[in-house]
């Protein structure tokens, strides 16, 4: 049996293990074993799809059952009174709360990117290449009306320009809890009448400052201050990959339709809001890069260009774009790499990479470079591994990167 098999059996062994049999879905991390979050099952998904379809179609089910009738789909979806984590259930609980949400089931009030259409159009597609197309179709017909609420609820309330972009009203609703691309808007935003609160042991201390877990939480508290009317929010932001991956998913969402015979009109509205918004909205001459846009202070925020590449998902770019995202990444991203060493890519860089890898994948490239690209995903998804298995916890998205990489190796066995 070569390496690489034997580290693919070790890593179904993992998964197995803390795939959550009552709840039905695979936890993020240690930490976090009993709160599913909507982000990282997305992604979780997509790596793990040629391993555990059928796991996978389960934990959408799951995921599902905490929708919101107004269509919301909760960033995070508790499961027992976890103490660790903060804004935990208590925290929650409110009128709003109780008039939307599905009775019995805790949710946070944060959104988180949506990946419901491209994971759904994925499970579509792997079970009618297994010869399976009248189970495929049912799988349409199971999801499609709940993506589509999904998106209804996404372009009436965090889209009010009508832009076809997705606003974020806290940090965390861009799915990592440790970014720092948010470091220039939460430093001119002064917490005012703080609540009480217990600090979350999963958030990384090193990054955020007393001062700037203070104004985490402020931020969260509005959501329940404002019975989540965000006209007054301090953070506004149309976030970048969050955009990106809610037009890929309308595309998927659009060819659910066709294949159902659903109207497809408001969909075509929000694609085509999109392709005439972004490059005004995102790119930025100066630097040549795509950039979050800050909507409180009317300008773009400073990217890097690991997170501007990951435009590429959209399939929007020339080819022009796709030589010279390669370019960049070898000449700026890989270098870099190398200087910090693998062990210490971030969490979020490793899920831009590998959510660049899937925007390669979009146009069939196949480099050399690209082999390059790959080769630094894998590498570090295997030191990511073996902390697990030398029982180093605490990583945000620990189970998230072993099934990465169980998907990976799956597919090249």
């Amino acid at each position: 049996m070569s390496n690489d098999n034997i580290l693919l059996k070790k890593t179904k062994e993992i998964l197995e293990k803390v795939w959550d049999d009552r709840n039905l879905f695979f936890p993020s991390s240690e930490k976090g074993l009993f709160v599913q979050r909507s982000f990282d099952s997305g992604i979780f998904s997509l790596g793990i799809s040629s391993v555990y379809l059928d796991k996978v179609t389960e934990q959408y089910r799951t995921l599902f059952k905490g929708q919101w009738k107004n269509g919301f789909l909760p960033g995070s979806i508790f499961y027992g009174e976890n103490d660790s984590h903060f804004p935990d259930i208590s925290f929650w609980r409110n009128k709003k709360d109780a008039e939307y949400s599905v009775e019995g089931i805790n949710t946070s009030g944060f959104i988180h990117p949506s990946l419901s259409g491209i994971v759904v159009w994925d499970i579509y597609v792997k079970t009618i290449e297994n010869k399976d197309e009248k189970t495929g179709k049912k799988i349409l017909e199971e999801f499609y009306s709940k993506i589509l609420m999904e998106h209804e609820y996404l372009f009436s309330e965090r889209d009010k320009e009508e832009s076809g972009m997705i606003t974020i009203y806290h940090p965390f609703e861009s799915g990592f809890l440790h970014s720092k691309r948010w470091d220039s808007a939460l430093y001119r935003i002064s917490p005012k009448n703080l609540i009480s609160y217990k600090r979350d042991e999963t958030i990384d201390s090193n990054h955020y400052s007393k001062r700037d877990y203070d104004v985490l939480v402020y931020l969260a508290q509005h959501f329940l201050d404002e019975e989540y009317d965000f006209s007054k929010s301090e953070f506004q932001v149309k976030d970048l990959l969050s955009s990106c991956l809610m037009y890929i998913s309308n595309k998927k969402l659009r060819r659910m339709a066709g294949i159902l015979g659903k109207d497809t009109s408001k969909i075509d509205k929000w694609i085509l809001q999109f392709e005439m918004n972004f490059l005004k909205m995102f790119f930025d001459e100066e630097s040549k890069l795509f950039c979050d846009y800050d909507l409180v202070m009317g300008e773009k925020i400073k990217a890097d260009a690991l997170l501007s590449q990951t435009t590429l998902i959209t399939g929007l770019m020339s080819s022009e774009f796709l030589e010279r995202s390669v370019e960049i990444f070898m000449d700026k991203i890989f270098p870099e790499i190398k200087k910090m060493k693998i062990s210490n890519i971030s969490d979020e860089m490793i899920i831009l990479i590998f959510i660049l890898v899937k925007g390669f994948d979009e146009y069939g490239a196949d480099y050399k470079n690209l082999r390059k690209i790959r080769g630094v995903l894998v590498d570090s998804l295997k030191i990511r591994f073996d902390d697990i298995r030398e029982g180093k916890k605490g990583d945000e998205f620990e189970y998230v990167f072993c099934g990465l990489l169980a998907g990976i190796l799956e597919e090249g066995s």
